[in-house]
């Protein structure tokens, strides 16, 4: 059971698609920093999300193609 910032987290990353990438601060108008950190690390232990780098996240797409998963362009 997700609490409902949790779970508007979740919603939220859902909205965008597979193949978005994000950071905690990008959902701070949800919760407060600590508390979407946490929910995000909780959606990286289920494997809902991956960690590209420290702070960075995203919400994998998978390439029935390749038959794995694409990899995040990070771009400045």
């Amino acid at each position: 059971m997700m609490d409902s910032y949790t779970k508007k987290n979740f919603d939220k990353i859902q909205t965008h698609g597979n193949g978005t990438g994000f950071t905690a601060s990008d959902f701070t108008d949800i919760a407060d920093y600590k508390a979407v950190s946490k929910s995000l690390e909780r959606f990286e232990d289920a494997g809902v999300i991956r960690r590209v780098l420290r702070g960075v996240y995203d919400y994998p797409r998978y390439n029935d193609l390749l038959q794995e998963y694409e990899a995040l362009l990070l771009c400045k």
